[in-house]
C-alpha cells in the first residue's frame, strides 16, 4: 500500500509547484479530463499520439511553409512551441511535485519519456527547418536527434531564431532525461 505524499516543506518549490499547477490549465489534455467520458488512463495515449502525428505532418510538409504566407509560417513555428511548454511544464511538474510520484507506473512514465523526447526531436527539428539552420526536413530531424540526445549541436545554427530553438530544445531534453533519470530511482528506493 502506498502512502500519500508529503507535503513539500521548501517554501519556493511549493511557490514554483503552484506556479507550474495554475500554468496547467493553458493545455487542452487537462480541459479534456474535466469531462468525466474522456476521463481514462489512454487519454494521455490518444493525446502524445495525437501531437506526434501533428508534429510530424509540420515538419514533412515544412519545405511546403517555410517559405509561405508569413502569418502560415508564425502558426506553424509556434504550435510546436506551444507543445514544447506543455511537454516542459509537466516535466517541471513531476520533478517538483511530490504528488507525482504515485500517479502512474514506471513502466507507462518510462514510455512517455521516451514519446516525448521524440516529440522533442520533432519539434527541434521544425524549428531548425524554421530557421534556415537545416536544408531538407531529414537534416533538420538528423540535427535535432543529435541536440535531443545532448550528442551534438546543429553546425548551422545561426542567428537568433536558431539559437533560441536550439537552448529550448536543450533545456527540454535535459529535463526529460532528469524525468527518467527520477523515475528510475523512485522504483529502485
Amino acid at each position: 500500500m502506498t502512502q500519500p505524499a508529503k507535503r513539500q516543506p521548501d517554501p519556493v518549490v511549493r511557490g514554483i509547484v503552484s506556479l507550474i499547477n495554475a500554468l496547467e490549465w493553458a493545455v487542452p489534455c487537462e480541459w479534456l479530463c474535466l469531462h468525466p467520458r474522456l476521463r481514462s488512463p489512454l487519454l494521455a495515449y490518444y493525446y502524445v499520439v495525437g501531437w506526434l502525428c501533428v508534429l510530424a505532418a509540420i515538419l514533412a510538409t515544412s519545405d511546403a511553409w517555410v517559405d509561405a504566407w508569413r502569418p502560415l509560417f508564425i502558426a506553424l513555428v509556434c504550435i510546436p512551441a506551444y507543445r514544447m511548454f506543455d511537454i516542459l511544464r509537466w516535466y517541471a511538474d513531476f520533478l517538483l511535485d511530490r504528488r507525482h510520484n504515485h500517479v502512474v507506473s514506471t513502466e507507462r512514465n518510462l514510455v512517455f519519456v521516451f514519446a516525448n523526447l521524440v516529440e522533442t526531436a520533432l519539434i527541434a527539428a521544425i524549428w531548425l527547418q524554421a530557421s534556415g539552420a537545416s536544408a531538407t526536413p531529414g537534416s533538420a530531424l538528423f540535427d535535432a536527434f543529435a541536440l535531443v540526445t545532448q550528442l551534438a549541436l546543429p553546425e548551422l545554427a545561426e542567428g537568433g531564431w536558431a539559437k533560441t530553438g536550439v537552448v529550448m530544445t536543450e533545456i527540454t531534453a535535459l529535463t526529460l532525461l532528469l524525468g527518467g533519470v527520477a523515475v528510475l530511482v523512485a522504483e529502485v528506493q
